[in-house]
């Protein structure tokens, strides 16, 4: 199996054939009290790792987690480092849909309201 997305080297025993990693990502625009960007990461649908623009910090939600990056020194580097680049790219392509929104808006007679955008990916393991 090769892996090469977040974490792939640090879970590919777990995932070698078992188990499920999936990310759901969250980006809004205007919408009070939600971080622009979230991001949460999920194996076997158990939350391990949350990131999101207002801490503008990777978090462990269980112990475990913790305990593999203290093995790996470099792993909430590494995370933070993707989480951002994918925070940067949903805004960008906010953005362009927050400009065909406008437009939609104009025609259907419109005005104000929010937007979010989300997306779920799921990594499976070669069979």
């Amino acid at each position: 199996m090769r892996v090469t997305n977040k974490m792939g080297l640090i879970f590919l025993s777990f995932l070698s054939a078992l188990h499920m990693r999936s990310y759901f990502i969250t980006a809004s625009s205007q919408i009070a009290k939600l971080p622009e960007y979230l991001e949460v990461m999920y194996v076997d649908g158990v939350q391990i790792l949350q990131f999101d623009s207002n801490s503008r910090k990777t978090k462990a939600k269980l112990d475990w987690v913790n305990k593999i990056a203290a093995e790996d020194p470099d792993l909430w580097e590494r995370e933070l480092r993707g989480s951002i680049s994918n925070e940067q790219w949903f805004k960008v392509n906010i953005e362009i849909a927050k400009v065909n929104i406008e437009i939609a808006k104009e025609r259907f007679n419109q005005t104000g309201g929010s937007f979010s955008a989300r997306t779920m990916t799921r990594l499976c393991p070669d069979s």
